[in-house]
Parts: structure tokens; C-alpha cells; sequence
């Protein structure tokens, strides 16, 4: 066996992030208990903490979410600990992101409700795997006897379906609202609440946050009142909407100015007829119109609450005021990027039309498809229909870069999709270790490159001793994971042993 030395030095430093407690009151007459939490780290625990037993008469299966921070990703729940008085207080783990989202029923949860109770032996855990990529808790205990509850780690994984977790393209995000000036039929239900909670304050509507949201953005041409209408393209869906400003920012949204969480199912919105301007899940689903100012821009976000069954909709502006198409988005005929084997770079292409106020696009770049770099400009052509590219000479060269544009209308701009590349160049092939420092109880070793075969691999502490050896068989996935939980904070050397060598690849901390 050749020897690939990696010297990658691990700091175990088991930073779990923030720690969550669960609930025991419903916000607003509702039974979620917080805002939705985007995070790939910290630790969730009963409402006693880590510390103390959880409470009595936690009635009604109250709830909380915890949603992926990452494109593609999934939320991974692994419990530590956990004891609640037999068959009386349980806890079930909801597969999405709403409060009836379908529960896993996988041992040590029972068929057909799903419940976890009981002394259990640990660590057991749920994965996500669906559109949101998020997980549902839900508690319940009796009025009497209780225990010392729960403790999981929360992170984040790849999805185990393409196409699951969030995609940061659709407009489930604040910062990818769509612009709108009319009426328009939205055919597509959303996948979830994206990459960002956003819109949400403890104790206020909406309630919880987000469930499955699409964000728009619209400007006031002549000033008057409006009102909108969303009507469901199946009566029995319940959409819940919000809107923000005026000149709110997706970083500083601010209070709504409307806010409807009603429980009612068909159509909502605002009106002429209507007085109150928040309303809770008894509401009627209907809030008065707005006075709007010529110049002024909003942000709606309309959401469905219910567990990822919405058809869509459409949504119907009224009222006397008129909104401005002037700002619409340049026409973006298509957006793209390839990776060129031959010389190692990414080619981004796109076509555009309807430029007569388009100025300049930007090129930005990632490596988690969340956080995103300029990496160069080009300059409209400003007329007619064109087609653009541009070269990046240093994507990933093991793994997924993403592209998307910014695209600037004076001193207005919009965002792209998002297009991404998957490359494994073998040319530059080198075993990767991750994460680095560990947060976690799980140490990931992938980029074996086209290598199926035995590798061994050994961690040694700063004095030298091997205090890890393990066997692993590197299958089609090519990714190992190593639990290592049991090992103190410190500086690790991993070194990593297979038939076929690598290039040697260093890390620090």
C-alpha cells in the first residue's frame, strides 16, 4: 500500500454551537413555539436544558423547526441522550419543514405515529429527505412524572435524493425576490423556507416564520390604495402572507405593515372592506388595503403552511395606485457554466435581452452555493439581444463550484439562478478531510478520485501515538466518516494509506 501523508491538522475542539431548547407554549395561539432556526450546528434539548428534567402538561404537540444553511444539504438530528416517562411523553420528528409533515417511523420511533419514549439507548438519529431539507420536533407530556429528556446534535448532509434541500434559485430567500408590476400566476408550489430565516420576531406574526415561501419585491409608480388578492389554485390550501416595508431591506425587514397567519384555507389578502392590519390564526384571512406613495417599494412574502401540497396561485393587484415596470429585470434568455477539461477552467455563458437600461454584470462565485464572491465584470452591450461569457482559470477542481450573475439596472440589480459544476479532475486529485476544525462527533474523508478499493487510515495525537486506526472500503461514494467524539480537543495528524497514490495535500487549522 502506498502512503498519502495528509497533514492536516484537526483541532477537536467540539464547538456545538448554540444549544435550542424546546418549547412549551405556542406562539399566538398557534403551536410552534420559536422561529425557525437555519443553522448546520448546535445542539437541541428539552425545555429543562441539559441539566434538568423537562415540564409537565406540555400539551397540544408543540413544535419547533430547524432548517439547512447549506445548498443541497439536509438536517441531521443525532440524539445523545434521551429518557421520557414510557408511552406517556413522547416526542415524534416530523420529515419537513411544517407541523404536520410526515413523521419517521423508524426504530426506536413507533408505527404508525412515529413516537419516541422511553429510556432509550443512544446515540440514534433522523435525517431530512425532502424539498426543504428540514426536520420537525414535536413534544407532548402528561401531568405527571417526567425525566431528563433529550440532547441531539443537529448538522447537516448532503440530501440522499438529488434534488433535495434548498437550492438558493427559487425565490424562497428575501435576497431572490421576484419583481412584479402586474398580476401573476405562480404554477409551482414552494420547496421550503431557503437558505435564510428571515421575516420573523418571537411573539409576532408570522408565527414561526416561514414554512414554504415565495418572496416578491414591487415598486409604486402613481400613488392611491391597493389591495391584493391570493387566490389558491386549490381551495383547500392555506396561504399565509406578510408584507414589509416601505424601502425595507431583506437585512432590515422590519415589523409587518400586514400580517395574516389565519387558519382558514382559500383565498386571502387585503381589502377595502377590511380594518385590522395583523391577525392571527383565527383571523378571517383578509386585512385592509394599503395607502401607498409614488416611489415607495415593498416586499411580500405569501407562504403555505401546509405540508408541501400547495398547487400555487394567483395573485391579483387592486386598488387605485399603479405599479412600476419600469425596474423589471433584464430579459436573462439563458445562464450557465461548463467545466473545460482540457484547460481546467469554467466557462460561463449567458444570453440577454431587453438591456436599453442595463449597465453591467457581475460574475460571482461559490464554493457552498450560500456565500458568493465577485470574480469579474462585464459591460452591457446595452441593445438588442447578446450573448456574453466569461472564465474562471480556478474552480474546484474536486467537488461543486457555483455561478450566478448580478445584473444591474442603474442603480437597481437582481440576481441570476444560480448554475453550478461537478468536477473530479484526477489531475489534481488529493484526499480531502473535513471539516476542519471539527464541531461536530463526525470527521468526513472524500475525493479518493476514480480509487474503489481498502484504505486504512490513522489519527495521531501531537505526541505521536496512533489513537485511531480504522479499515474503511472506499465504495462508488467514495466518502468515509469517522466518529470520533471520544477523542479530547486537540491537534490531530491524519494519514490516510490506499493502493494508489495521491498528491500530498496540506491544511491547517
Amino acid at each position: 500500500m502506498n502512503r498519502i501523508f495528509l497533514l492536516l491538522l484537526i483541532s477537536v475542539s467540539y464547538l456545538q454551537g448554540q444549544t435550542y431548547l424546546h418549547g412549551t407554549t405556542g406562539i399566538r395561539n398557534e403551536r410552534v413555539t420559536h422561529c425557525l432556526v437555519s443553522t448546520c450546528s448546535g445542539t437541541y434539548v428539552d425545555n429543562g436544558g441539559s441539566l434538568g428534567n423537562y415540564s409537565n402538561s406540555i400539551t397540544g404537540g408543540v413544535y419547533r423547526v430547524f432548517c439547512p444553511s447549506v445548498v443541497g444539504n439536509c438536517v441531521r438530528a443525532r440524539f445523545t441522550q434521551f429518557n421520557t416517562e414510557a408511552t406517556f411523553d413522547f416526542l415524534t420528528v416530523g420529515n419537513g419543514a411544517t407541523q404536520n409533515s410526515p413523521v419517521f417511523t423508524t426504530p426506536p420511533a413507533t408505527v404508525p405515529f412515529g413516537r419516541i419514549s422511553g429510556n432509550l439507548a443512544t446515540p440514534f438519529s433522523f435525517t431530512a429527505n425532502n424539498p426543504s431539507g428540514c426536520l420537525t420536533f414535536r413534544f407532548t407530556s402528561d401531568n405527571s412524572v417526567t425525566a431528563s429528556g433529550w440532547s441531539a446534535t443537529l448538522s447537516c448532509v448532503p440530501c440522499a435524493t438529488v434534488g433535495n434541500g434548498p437550492n438558493a434559485t427559487d425565490n424562497n430567500d428575501c435576497s431572490r425576490a421576484t419583481p412584479i408590476c402586474s398580476n401573476i400566476t405562480n404554477n409551482v408550489n414552494s420547496r421550503g423556507p431557503g437558505l435564510i430565516s428571515e421575516g420573523c420576531a418571537p411573539n409576532a406574526c408570522p408565527a414561526g416564520g416561514e414554512n414554504h415561501s415565495n418572496w416578491y419585491t414591487f415598486t409604486v409608480l402613481t400613488s392611491g390604495t391597493l389591495s391584493f388578492l391570493i387566490d389558491p389554485q386549490t381551495n383547500t390550501d392555506d396561504y399565509d402572507f406578510a408584507i414589509f416595508g416601505p424601502n425595507a431591506s431583506c437585512g432590515s425587514l422590519g415589523a409587518p405593515l400586514r400580517c395574516s397567519d389565519s387558519g382558514n384555507t382559500g383565498n386571502t389578502g387585503t381589502d377595502n372592506t377590511a380594518l385590522d392590519l395583523i391577525e392571527d390564526v383565527a383571523g378571517d384571512g383578509f386585512l385592509a388595503q394599503m395607502n401607498v406613495v409614488a416611489g415607495q417599494t415593498y416586499i411580500l412574502v405569501v407562504d403555505e403552511w401546509l405540508s408541501n401540497t400547495g398547487n400555487g396561485y394567483t395573485l391579483n393587484f387592486g386598488g387605485t395606485a399603479i405599479l412600476d415596470c419600469g425596474l423589471l429585470p433584464i430579459e436573462l434568455i439563458y445562464f450557465g457554466a461548463e467545466y473545460k477539461k482540457e484547460n481546467r477552467t469554467a466557462l460561463i455563458t449567458w444570453g440577454a435581452g431587453t438591456e436599453s437600461l442595463a449597465e453591467y454584470f457581475v460574475i460571482e462565485k461559490s464554493n457552498d452555493g450560500y456565500t458568493f464572491d465577485s470574480i469579474g465584470v462585464v459591460t452591457s452591450f446595452g441593445t438588442g439581444r447578446n450573448d456574453y461569457e466569461f472564465i474562471d482559470a480556478q474552480p474546484m477542481y474536486h467537488g461543486f463550484t457555483y455561478y450566478r450573475l448580478k445584473m444591474y439596472d442603474g442603480q437597481v440589480y437582481h440576481y441570476s439562478d444560480i448554475s453550478a459544476i461537478a468536477v473530479d479532475d484526477n489531475r489534481s486529485s488529493g484526499v480531502v478531510v473535513y471539516p476542519n476544525p471539527v464541531e461536530d462527533d463526525m470527521l468526513n474523508i472524500t475525493n479518493f478520485g476514480s480509487y474503489l478499493g481498502e484504505c486504512t487510515t490513522e489519527i495521531i495525537n501531537s505526541s505521536g501515538q496512533v489513537v485511531r486506526k480504522e479499515k474503511f472500503q472506499v465504495g462508488v461514494l467514495r466518502g468515509i466518516e469517522i466518529d470520533i467524539r471520544d477523542l479530547p480537543s486537540g491537534v490531530y495528524t491524519v494519514v490516510v494509506y490506499t493502493d494508489n497514490s495521491k498528491i500530498v495535500k496540506i491544511t491547517k487549522r
